[in-house]
């Protein structure tokens, strides 16, 4: 289907051959992202504060 995406999790050797382990993932949502990149923003400016205590 559309949208989703193959990701390797594994590459091994096994009896000389080399083997992939596959999973399949669906992308974030648009209001997913933003809550993540808010997230991030609030971490770094925290992180930021605390460095200029120091």
């Amino acid at each position: 289907d559309i949208g989703y995406s193959i990701i390797p999790l594994k590459l091994y050797l096994k009896h000389g051959q080399c083997k992939v382990l596959l999973g399949i993932a669906r992308g974030k949502k648009k209001y997913d992202k933003r809550q993540a990149l808010k997230e991030k923003a609030v971490k770094r400016d925290m992180d930021r504060a605390v460095k200029a205590r120091y």
